[in-house]
């Protein structure tokens, strides 16, 4: 079974009385793996938006920059800039994603 929204099956939601710790794991990651997909598109629009918004006084920025922060914060504290560019929601992304790939493994296998 795949994980993420875009493969999300509406079985999961069934649970039979004889054997429900399995669906049950089954839903529990396919909610992780749907938030870490989530915040990676969150952190790809605060990078988009960044460019058009720079100072952060639109509410949509202000929402994604606080929704993100935590994760590309202490990115950001590690990754040094490239000039003007801040290279953190790369390596925030990647991350994600990597964990992402790390669930989706431990649920199939």
């Amino acid at each position: 079974m795949c994980v993420g929204v875009e493969y999300y099956s509406p079985t999961l939601l069934y649970f039979e009385p004889h054997d429900s710790k399995v669906p049950l794991v089954a839903l529990i990651f396919d909610i992780a793996a749907t938030f870490l997909q989530i915040m990676t598109y969150a952190i790809i629009g605060r990078a988009l938006i960044s460019w058009v918004d720079p100072q952060g006084t639109n509410p949509i920025s202000r929402f994604l920059h606080e929704l993100t922060e935590p994760i590309v914060g202490p990115i950001r504290s590690v990754v040094p800039r490239l000039g003007m560019i801040d290279i953190s929601p790369i390596f925030a992304i990647l991350l994600l994603q990597i964990l992402r790939q790390m669930l989706v493994r431990m649920q199939i296998g």
